[in-house]
């Protein structure tokens, strides 16, 4: 919690994009949003989408993003699957990390919690391992695992 005379220093705003919507804000608008502030954006990458454009976009916009973030088990694909390892290459060859939803889940959309199980990362980092992974929600509700 924040108390009077504390700042803070850096935050991050990540592009939600779980459905086979359009996101609500596109990653240019967050990275205008962002400018000038403390925020830092990750950009989200669907696998409802052909990964080519969205790939196109984050180059264009690369030196605006600290990351990228996916979300297995809202998308119809594992953490450790052919999707998760296409954008862990693209975050190699962009150096950006690479930050994976596990864990928790609304009701939206439909989720499969057993695609976002964390140890599924660990095959994940041993196919990519250049890739910098961050494993998000601590992979709840498999902390120990995830540990």
């Amino acid at each position: 919690m924040l108390h009077a005379g504390h700042t803070i220093h850096k935050a991050i705003t990540i592009q939600w994009s779980t459905t086979r919507e359009l996101p609500k804000h596109s990653l240019e608008s967050l990275v205008r949003f962002a400018e000038g502030k403390r925020l830092h954006v990750v950009a989200a990458v669907n696998a409802f989408f052909s990964a080519g454009p969205q790939f196109v976009e984050i180059a264009e916009l690369r030196t605006k993003l600290v990351g990228l973030k996916i979300y297995p088990g809202y998308q119809p694909f594992a953490a450790n699957g052919q999707f998760a390892v296409l954008v862990a290459e693209e975050c190699v060859s962009l150096n950006l990390p690479l930050i994976v939803h596990c864990g928790t889940f609304s009701a939206r959309g439909n989720p499969r919690l057993k695609h976002a199980h964390p140890l599924l990362i660990d095959e994940l980092a041993v196919v990519v391992p250049e890739c910098k992974i961050v494993i998000a929600h601590m992979g709840f509700p498999w902390i120990m695992d995830t540990a």
